[in-house]
């Protein structure tokens, strides 16, 4: 854990967030990677509660996860794991999120942020998010993807991102294709006008590289990224892979 940090108020009042992901064996390594830098980069005060979606984990990993405080492990119903860059396990377990998502929010009445479980958080980033914004998306300026990325998503007003999600997750379900989550997205983002949108720019809460800039490094699948293994084992992970697996990945 870092240093005392300044703590997270609107209107007075101490604000703590839920943070979700979704897991499964598949991505065991990914899983530890993010819980370890996780906890060395935020404010536990800052947190309620930190939701794990289990879609396949096995028991030693639940073992290993529960060892850290303010986690909860969630039976998903379902075993998805993936075997296969965007195969049927993949698009399941994305494709979920949002419905567990809006199950938090219901279940809770707390404000929650939605992160994909491949992601290594670099330093401090729930100060970045605005309060007085009804939610916090990631911004993608890549040419030929859509305006905005699900990998990170801050439902910072409950109640109106309970109603973003319904329209979300319809968005989903009605689309065609295997990447439907993100262009989902930005569709819904793009054809409203009423909710107060804080957007922050993929270099920096989705980060394929580093600067200094990045808060959270996104291990995505990319061109010459297509194994668990070449995604963990980049040059400007090396000290995360060290420090939290304690050796390269091996998948």
């Amino acid at each position: 854990m870092l240093g005392k940090r300044q703590k997270i108020c609107f209107k007075g009042c101490l604000v703590r967030y839920n943070i979700l992901t979704v897991l499964n064996e598949g991505y065991a390594q990914f899983g530890r990677l993010f819980i370890n830098s996780l906890f060395d980069n935020i404010d536990l005060d800052t947190i309620d509660t930190i939701y794990i979606y289990d879609t396949g984990l096995s028991s030693n990993s639940k073992k290993y996860l529960s060892l850290f405080p303010k986690i909860k492990i969630v039976d998903s119903g379902f075993i998805a794991l993936s075997e296969d860059i965007h195969d049927k396990g993949w698009q399941k377990n994305t494709y979920s999120k949002t419905r567990f998502l809006k199950e938090v929010l219901v279940e809770t009445g707390i404000p929650t942020i939605m992160i994909d479980a491949d992601c290594v958080f670099k330093c401090e980033f729930i100060k970045l998010l605005d309060l007085n914004t009804d939610m916090t998306v990631c911004r993608r300026t890549r040419p030929g993807f859509s305006n905005h990325l699900g990998s990170f998503f801050a439902a910072n007003n409950v109640t109106k991102s309970i109603n973003f999600l319904d329209k979300w997750i319809d968005r989903i379900e009605n689309s065609e294709g295997k990447h439907k989550e993100s262009p989902a997205l930005s569709y819904v983002l793009e054809n409203q006008n009423i909710l107060q949108i804080q957007e922050l720019d993929e270099s920096v809460i989705s980060a394929l590289g580093d600067s200094s800039d990045v808060r959270i490094f996104h291990l995505k699948s990319d061109a010459g990224l297509e194994t668990i293994e070449r995604r963990i084992n980049q040059p400007h992970l090396i000290p995360y892979i060290y420090r939290y697996l304690g050796e390269l990945a091996n998948v």
